[in-house]
């Protein structure tokens, strides 16, 4: 579904899989067409909060 999500805004998206099943399902991925309304459903998920860390300032400290 993101897959399609970012063909749907016309990104450019790379999975990465070493599992042939996964990379058979991201294939199909350029075959599912979401509707408009799905798209804007999925774009109105974005809250603008971060639930990470930033990786503009994340250090590899942080990680314990």
């Amino acid at each position: 579904m993101i897959l399609a999500w970012h063909l749907a805004h016309g990104r450019i998206a790379i999975p990465k899989s070493v599992r042939r099943d996964r990379m058979v399902e991201n294939l199909r991925a350029a075959s599912l067409r979401l509707s408009d309304e799905d798209v804007r459903a999925i774009d109105g998920l974005e809250t603008g909060v971060r639930i990470g860390g930033d990786p503009a300032t994340f250090e590899i400290t942080q990680i314990r």
